[in-house]
């Protein structure tokens, strides 16, 4: 995507001092000349406290631009209730989630 004629992406995974490496966050870079990048210092969507629907992963992203609005969706997975100890699939909660740059 491009704004502010700067070239923007996100990305799955993030490790950062602070951060525990996990399969589960979404990070955000952006570039000038798309052969250099930098990555935020900081996730676009992590993991929500333990028991939200998206605490286990926030992963595949997507963003679009509608009228100035950035809506990013992703997969959320949260536990599933009832569910725990038993194995996986079966103690997660796939969805689909959106969140936007500003209140809808």
């Amino acid at each position: 995507m491009r704004h502010n004629g700067r070239f923007l992406g996100t990305f799955l995974g993030f490790a950062e001092e602070g951060y525990e490496a996990s399969p589960g966050r979404i990070g955000f870079v952006f570039s000038d000349d798309l052969l250099h990048w930098q990555k935020h210092p900081e996730p676009l969507i992590d993991i929500s406290p333990e028991g939200t629907f998206d605490s286990i992963h926030a992963h595949k992203p997507s963003v679009i631009m509608k009228d100035g609005i950035l809506y990013h969706f992703y997969c959320s997975v949260g536990p599933r209730s009832g569910q725990e100890g038993r194995p996986w699939p079966y103690n997660e909660h796939p969805a689909i989630a959106v969140a936007t740059s500003w209140p809808l």
